[in-house]
C-alpha cells in the first residue's frame, strides 16, 4: 500500500518542478497535482493503526498463443511485443494466474517456430522471441494461422484454464484460403479462446473478437504495452476489496469511519456502502470492512484503482491500491530496457536506455541502475534522463569492451508519490565490436590497379569466420539448414561501382539483380591405430563439396559453407590429424571482367567491394562490416585529348564587378572524365562533373587593377591533361567622390556673424556607390587673431556633424571675434570599402 502522505509531500515541492511534469491527474479522486490548493480530510497519520488490504479475485491459469504476421513490415511491432513479454507475464501472475506462452507466425501460411511446445517460464519465451524477425513477404493469411493455432495447442493447453489467441497483423488483406471466419468462430468458441486482435481497422477478422469475448485495437494507434496490460485485466475478474483494520493506538478508537474511492474502472455493487462506519474499535481489537466491486469490461490500467480514506476521531489517513498489482498494492514503476533491442544478444551499443513507465512520472532522483557489478545513482555523468518520454540513458565511459558480457537492470526507482519500483526488466548482452576475420586471403587476380580487357577472368578467394554472433545463425548453432544457408546472402555482398550486387538487392535496396551461388564443402577425417606395435594415422573419411546452385547472372560467383569434422578411435586423439581451420565460409569468384563490366554500363574503370558482414543488428549499432577494394582498368581506355578553355576570354576585363562562370571545352577521351579547377594558383575545386563552374559574383573595391589566373585538369582512368593558364582583369571599383559646398551665406570667404554658424557639404560617388557616413573625414582650422591656430579632426558620426542623405553640416562656434576658419573634406569612404578623395 502507498499512504498519500508520500503525495502531499509532493505536492508541497511541485512549484518547484511543475515545469517539468506539469498537471498530473489522479482519475476520480479529485487531484490534479499542480499546486498545493487540494482539500485533505484532517493531518495525515499512521502511527494510530496498521491495516491490510485483500482484493479478491477469480484465479487459476492461462495458455496464450501468440499468433504474429511476420512480412517485413512487422520488424518494429515483434520487436516491441519481445520488450513487454516480461512484464505481462507479470501482471499475469500479480494476478494469481499461473500463465503459459505458445507461438505461431505466419504471412501466407502458418509456422510453428517452437512446435507445439507451451512455455511456462516468460524468460525462456522472450529469449525465444528474440529470434523472431518481420523479413518474410507474401499474402497474410491470418484466418488459417488463428484456427491452426487452437488446433495444435488445444491437444497440449489445460481445459480448466482460460484460452487467449493474441493475433497481430499490420494489412488488412486475408488471403486464407483454408478457413473461413465463420470456421475460425465457431471453433474458437468451443475450445473456449477468446480472441484479441492487433491489426488496421476494417480487418476481416474484427468479428472474431466480439463474438469470442476479446477485443480489436487499432495498431499505430495503441502500443503493445497497452494491448497486454487489456488482455491481463480481462483475464482476472476481481470481486471484493477487503481492509483489516488493527487498532495499535493504546486507546479505545470511538469512531472509525472507512470510505473507499474507486477509480472508473471499477464499480461498487452497493455505492451507498462507499463510506461504512465501524466503531467503538478497542485498543489492540481489528476490524474488516468489505466492498463487493465489478470491474467495467475493456477498462484498464490507471483507471483500475482506488483510494481508501480512513478516519477515526481526529486521525485521517488514506490508502492506494490497484487491482492490477500483486496484493493490491500501489502502482508504482515498471522499467523496461528500450535499448538494446534485444537481451541475451550481441551488440555493438556503448548505450543503455531504459523506458519508465507509470501512473505516475518517475522520481529521476530515486533511479539506482545497476550496470556490469557497479550500482549507480541519478545524477551521474554518465546517465542523462529525458522527461519528455520518461527515458534514462546510460553511456559507457569509457566504452565496452570488446567481448564483455555486461548485465544491467534498474535496481530502485519510486514514483513522484513515492511508490516503489514494481516490475524491472533485467537484461545481459554480449559486447561484439569486431568484424569478420579472414582465415585464408582475400586473394585478387589480377593484382589490383592493373589494365585489363574484357576476356581477363578477375578471381577473388577468401576464407572468412566471425567470432562474435557469427555471419548466420548456424555459425553459433552448427546446425544446416536452407534458412540459414540463405541468410549468408545479407552477411556477404558485393559492390560493382557503387551498385550491391547481392545482399538485400533483391529486396528493398536498389541494386544490381542477381546472387551469388550457394554450395557445401565438408571435410571428415579419422585418427585410427595401424600396424602393431599399433601407431596413430589420420586419413579422410570424406572430403566432398557440392554446389546447391550456381550465382546468376555471374555463374561462378560462390559463397561455401565450410564444414570440418575430426572423430579419433581409441587410443588415439585427435591430435594425430591436422586441426580443422576457423574458416566458415568462403567465397570463390571467377568472372570475366566483361561479363561484370556489362551489368553496369560498360565503364572503363571496375572497382569490386566485397562485404563479410556479421548478426549484430543495425539497431544494435550494427553490423560490424570488414569490407575489401580492388579496382581495375580496361585497355581500350581513350586518353583526355587537349582541350580548350571558353570562357571568361583570355585577357579579358571587366570594369568594377563581374558574374565570373568559368566554362571549358568537354574533351574526348573515355568516360567518366572529371576536372580539377585552379584559380589563381589554388586548388579550387577537384571531381568536376560538368564543364563550367560558377564563382559568383567578382568585384574590386581597390584602386589598382586586380588581375586572375586559371587553368583546369582533366583526367579519366587512363591519363590526364591540363588547359593553358588564362587571365582576366578588374578594373577598380572606386573613382574620386565630387563635393558641393552650400554654405555660409553669402559666400566663402566672407565674413560671418552666426553663432554657432554651420557649412554643408554635398557628397556623392560617381560610381554610384552609398556613401558611408562613419568614414566621412573633416579638419577644422580656426586662426585667431593674435596669430594662434587650433586644428580640429572631426568624422561623420560625431557630434559635431548632421546628416541629410548625403548632406553633411559642420556646425562650430567661433571663440573669438575675427577668428578666420577653414573646413576641409578630406577623404570619403563608401559602404562598398572605396576610400576616395574628394573633388570638389
Amino acid at each position: 500500500m502507498n499512504r498519500l502522505n508520500k503525495v502531499l509531500l509532493f505536492i508541497l515541492i511541485f512549484s518547484a518542478v511543475e515545469f517539468i511534469w506539469g498537471q498530473v491527474y489522479l482519475p476520480n479522486t479529485k487531484l490534479t497535482i499542480s499546486s498545493p490548493n487540494i482539500a485533505l480530510k484532517g493531518v495525515l497519520d499512521d502511527w494510530w493503526y496498521t491495516e491490510s488490504v485483500i482484493c479478491s479475485t477469480e484465479t487459476g491459469c492461462v495458455d496464450v498463443i501468440f499468433v504474429v504476421d511476420t512480412s517485413g513490415s512487422m520488424s518494429d511491432k515483434i520487436g516491441e511485443l519481445y520488450t513487454e513479454i516480461g512484464e505481462f507475464a507479470y501482471n499475469i501472475e500479480s494476478q494469481g494466474y499461473e500463465g503459459s506462452f505458445g507461438i505461431v507466425t505466419f504471412v501466407d501460411s502458418p509456422n510453428f517456430p517452437a512446435g507445439d511446445t507451451l512455455f511456462t517460464d516468460a524468460d525462456d519465451f522472450s529469449d525465444f522471441m528474440a529470434d523472431l524477425t518481420g523479413a518474410e513477404g507474401g499474402f497474410e493469411a491470418p484466418i488459417d494461422a488463428s484456427f491452426e493455432a487452437i488446433d495444435r495447442y488445444s491437444v497440449n493447453w489445460n481445459d480448466t484454464c482460460d484460452h487467449v489467441l493474441i493475433v497481430l497483423t499490420d494489412e488488412t488483406e486475408e488471403d486464407s484460403d483454408t478457413y473461413t471466419l465463420s470456421d475460425l468462430i465457431s471453433y474458437a468458441q468451443a475450445e473456449s479462446t477468446s480472441i484479441y486482435l492487433v491489426s488496421p481497422s476494417g480487418h476481416p477478422m474484427e468479428p472474431a473478437c466480439t463474438s469470442t469475448g476479446g477485443q480489436w485495437f487499432e495498431i499505430g494507434s495503441v502500443s503493445m504495452d497497452e494491448v497486454l496490460e487489456a488482455v491481463a485485466d480481462d483475464i482476472a475478474e476481481y470481486t471484493a476489496i477487503t481492509i483489516i483494520l488493527d487498532n495499535t493506538s493504546g486507546t479505545d478508537l470511538s469512531d472509525v469511519q472507512v470510505e473507499l474511492n474507486p477509480f472508473s474502472c471499477i464499480e461498487m455493487d452497493i455505492p451507498a456502502d462507499s463510506i461504512q462506519n465501524t466503531g467503538p474499535l478497542a485498543a489492540g481489537e481489528s476490524d474488516t470492512i468489505t466492498w463487493q466491486i465489478t470491474e467495467v469490461p475493456n477498462c484498464h490500467g490507471c483507471d483500475d484503482c482506488f483510494w481508501i480514506d480512513v478516519t477515526a476521531d481526529t486521525m485521517t489517513d488514506s490508502i492506494q491500491g490497484c487491482l492490477f498489482v500483486e496484493n493490491c498494492d500501489c502502482p508504482g514503476i515498471n522499467a523496461n530496457v528500450i535499448q538494446p533491442r534485444h537481451c541475451g544478444r550481441y551488440t555493438a551499443c556503448d548505450e543503455v536506455v531504459f523506458q519508465f513507465e507509470g501512473c505516475l512520472p518517475v522520481d529521476v532522483n530515486s533511479i539506482v541502475v545497476y550496470m556490469d557489478g557497479e550500482y549507480i545513482s541519478y545524477p551521474d555523468p554518465r546517465l542523462s534522463y529525458n522527461p519528455s518520454n520518461q527515458t534514462l540513458t546510460y553511456t559507457a565511459t569509457p566504452p565496452f569492451s570488446d567481448g564483455a558480457y555486461i548485465e544491467f537492470y534498474i535496481s530502485e526507482a519510486t514514483d513522484i508519490s513515492g511508490c516503489e519500483l514494481r516490475y524491472s526488466q533485467h537484461c545481459s548482452v554480449i559486447i561484439d565490436k569486431s568484424p569478420p576475420a579472414f582465415d585464408d586471403g582475400p586473394n585478387w587476380s589480377p593484382a589490383c590497379e592493373t589494365t585489363i580487357d574484357d576476356a581477363t577472368v578477375i578471381h577473388f578467394d577468401a576464407c572468412v569466420h566471425d567470432e562474435g554472433a557469427g555471419m548466420t545463425p548456424m555459425d553459433a548453432s552448427g546446425e544446416l539448414s536452407e534458412d540459414a544457408l540463405f541468410s549468408i546472402f545479407y552477411a556477404v555482398y558485393l559492390e560493382i561501382n557503387g551498385g550491391i550486387f547481392g545482399g538485400d538487392s533483391l529486396f528493398e535496396i536498389p541494386g544490381i539483380p542477381g546472387l551469388p551461388g550457394l554450395g557445401y564443402h565438408l571435410l571428415w577425417r579419422e585418427t585410427h591405430p595401424e600396424g602393431f606395435p599399433p601407431s596413430c594415422v589420420c586419413g579422410t573419411i570424406a572430403d566432398s563439396s557440392l554446389i546447391f546452385y550456381d550465382g546468376f547472372p555471374l555463374t561462378n560467383f560462390h559463397i561455401i559453407r565450410e564444414q570440418c569434422r575430426i572423430d579419433a578411435i581409441w587410443p588415439c586423439t585427435e591430435d594425430y590429424c591436422p586441426p580443422c581451420s576457423d574458416c566458415d565460409w568462403q567465397v570463390q569468384f571467377d568472372i570475366l571482367a566483361g561479363d561484370i563490366r556489362s551489368l553496369v554500363g560498360d565503364p572503363v574503370e571496375l572497382e569490386l567491394c566485397f562485404h563479410f558482414q556479421d548478426l549484430v543488428e543495425e539497431v544494435d549499432c550494427g553490423p560490424n562490416d570488414t569490407v575489401v577494394c580492388c579496382t581495375y582498368y580496361f585497355t581500350d581506355c581513350v586518353p583526355v585529348t587537349p582541350f580548350n578553355l571558353i570562357s571568361p576570354s583570355n585577357g579579358f576585363s571587366a570594369d568594377c564587378s563581374l558574374n565570373v562562370v568559368l566554362q571549358w571545352e568537354v574533351p574526348s577521351g573515355s568516360t567518366p572524365i572529371t576536372y580539377d579547377l585552379y584559380f589563381d594558383g589554388a586548388l579550387e575545386a577537384n571531381d568536376l562533373s560538368t564543364n563550367s563552374y560558377d564563382m559568383g559574383i567578382m568585384s574590386n573595391y581597390s584602386d589598382t587593377v586586380v588581375s586572375h589566373s586559371w587553368y583546369v585538369i582533366a583526367t579519366n582512368p587512363c591519363g590526364e591533361e591540363t588547359t593553358a593558364v588564362w587571365t582576366f582583369d578588374i578594373q577598380p571599383c572606386c573613382a574620386p567622390a565630387i563635393t558641393h559646398l552650400g554654405c555660409p551665406y553669402p559666400d566663402c570667404f566672407a565674413f560671418t556673424s552666426c553663432e554657432p554658424q554651420n557649412v554643408d557639404f554635398i557628397v556623392y560617388d560617381t560610381t554610384g556607390q552609398t556613401i558611408d557616413h562613419s568614414r566621412t573625414y573633416f579638419t577644422l582650422y580656426i586662426y585667431h587673431y593674435d596669430g594662434t591656430a587650433d586644428t580640429i579632426y572631426i568624422t561623420g558620426d560625431s557630434g559635431d556633424v548632421s546628416w541629410s542623405g548625403d548632406t553633411a553640416s559642420i556646425i562650430w562656434t567661433p571663440t573669438d571675434d575675427g577668428d578666420s576658419v577653414v573646413i576641409v573634406l578630406d577623404s570619403v569612404y563608401t559602404e562598398e570599402g572605396c576610400f576616395t578623395i574628394p573633388t570638389p
